[in-house]
């Protein structure tokens, strides 16, 4: 994983504070995620838009624009996961968070799609940290804003693209190596409490079954 900051392009900066409220008063969340939001998050920023009007880049139907959101933390805090999704759901169109906290600042951002109930949230990513004065990098080339996007993400990613695989490809990849990496997990634990020889041997099968699907799912072509 190669960590990245952003130099955003100034036609694209936007710099309005939004009150959190905004976000968790009127969903449905559960009382631990509200709380959350209270004593977590200092304050949000819709720091930069970027869309065809701003950065001159069409849009498409999966990215017609990009957002980038700056949430600070409180002190001593860190920004959960959950926090992030109520953010992310009230908002169509994906979002590139960059949290600032103790540690100095990180981006972090999940794999989103439009849904018909509203914005489908993949798994979330996130880059170490790194201080908040480290050197931002222009933008990638892209051709589109769903190209844009696709770079933007490839830092933060788990597994490479493969050669001509396609944003929603390498997302579903990574989304299916997590899941057989969690039962390879699971198997492991109960193959070392098995204390029946046959059941063992049919465990073992499994995992091996397992992880060879799981080095299938995250090969990448060259490496």
């Amino acid at each position: 994983m190669s960590e990245v900051l952003w130099q955003w392009p100034s036609p694209t900066r936007v710099g309005r504070v939004v009150p959190k409220t905004k976000f968790y008063e009127k969903a449905k969340i559960s009382t631990r995620v509200r709380e959350a939001f209270v004593s977590e998050v200092e304050r949000i920023t819709w720091s930069h838009k970027l869309s065809p009007q701003t950065i001159r880049l069409a849009g498409t139907s999966i990215v017609p624009e990009i957002q980038v959101f700056a949430v600070d933390a409180k002190p001593g805090r860190e920004i959960s996961g959950a926090v992030l999704d109520v953010i992310d759901a009230a908002v169509q169109t994906p979002i590139i968070f960059e949290e600032y906290g103790s540690d100095g600042v990180r981006t972090r951002a999940s794999g989103k799609v439009p849904g018909v109930k509203g914005p489908k949230l993949g798994s979330r990513f996130s880059g170490e940290w790194l201080p908040a004065d480290t050197a931002r990098r222009g933008l990638p080339q892209a051709l589109d804003l769903l190209g844009l996007y696709s770079q933007l993400l490839s830092p933060l990613l788990p597994l490479e693209s493969r050669p001509g695989e396609a944003l929603s490809e390498t997302l579903g990849r990574i989304d299916h190596a997590q899941a057989l990496a969690r039962q390879i997990k699971v198997l492991e634990s109960r193959m070392a409490k098995e204390k029946q020889l046959n059941r063992k041997m049919e465990i073992r099968r499994e995992l091996r079954e397992r992880m060879t699907e799981y080095d299938t799912v995250t090969h990448v072509a060259g490496h």
